[in-house]
């Protein structure tokens, strides 16, 4: 994958700020990136003229409403710590000589690396992200979905694309999305949520992995419902609403703490 420019580095720190706290003053940013408020400033109006947050006497916020999403080199540099904590437990659900249909979701890259450690995979993808993560491993079958090109998210989409997912059944399905909200899973772009469904369809079991902030976002059009997904994994406990929804619908919910990830690895007995 292209590596992200110090710009794009900075903007989607900024961007991943202000997501995880739900909003944040320019002079706070300009601190924690440890560049001037001018620099911010800039950033964050090329950042509220894609849609992204909101600016207000010098808070900037979560854009109220999603209904565009972030490109595949922003997402790439948001939140790496929390994906990349993801990987160990999604390597666990997939066993060896499993067929998986991906998309293009940076939560779901990092697991890539595990699950192809131990071949053989088979792999079924829109993304070029993806292609380029496993497309020279040993023992991976790669099947690349074509369709229309999508810049933005460096994948391909379209009724072309859903109809090559239809002609596969495959054992495992993971994704991410950009919201989760009212016990649903929600995308800015109906042609993106129609593929995502697709995906859906063609698999026997659905993995649906989210960070926090996912859940305190909103987009446009429903993927799935929420109890659609066989797994959850996600970073921190969700909602009670969340947890009855799991609960009720069989959707095994996973937790991967970070804090108890961070005292593991600072543990003198594991030295």
């Amino acid at each position: 994958m292209k590596k992200l420019s110090a710009q794009e580095r900075r903007k989607a720190r900024l961007v991943g700020a202000v997501l995880e706290a739900g909003g944040l003053d320019v002079e706070e940013l300009a601190e924690l990136l440890d560049v001037s408020v001018v620099t911010v400033y800039r950033d964050v109006s090329q950042l509220v003229s894609e849609g992204l947050v909101s600016l207000g006497r010098g808070y900037v916020e979560p854009a109220e409403s999603t209904v565009v999403d972030l490109s595949s080199m922003l997402r790439s540099g948001i939140l790496t710590e929390v994906k990349e904590s993801f990987a160990p437990v999604i390597s666990e659900l997939i066993p060896r000589a499993s067929s998986l249909l991906i998309d293009d979701s940076s939560s779901c890259l990092p697991a890539l690396h595990e699950l192809t450690g131990r071949s053989p995979l088979t792999v079924i993808t829109n993304s070029l992200a993806v292609v380029q993560a496993v497309g020279r491993a040993p023992m991976v079958e790669l099947h690349c979905l074509g369709g229309r090109y999508s810049s933005w998210s460096n994948s391909f989409y379209g009724a072309r694309t859903v109809a090559e997912v239809e002609r596969f059944r495959a054992d495992f399905c993971l994704m991410s999305d950009t919201a989760i909200t009212d016990g649903a899973v929600y995308n800015p772009y109906d042609y993106v949520a129609e593929t995502k469904q697709a995906m859906l369809r063609a698999a026997q079991v659905r993995i649906l992995v989210a960070d926090h902030t996912k859940f305190t976002r909103r987009a446009l059009c429903k993927t799935a419902e929420l109890g659609d997904f066989d797994y959850l994994i996600t970073d921190v406990e969700p909602s009670r609403s969340v947890l009855e929804i799991c609960r009720e619908s069989g959707t095994e919910l996973i937790v991967v703490s970070q804090t108890a990830k961070q005292n593991d690895e600072d543990d003198p007995a594991d030295a």
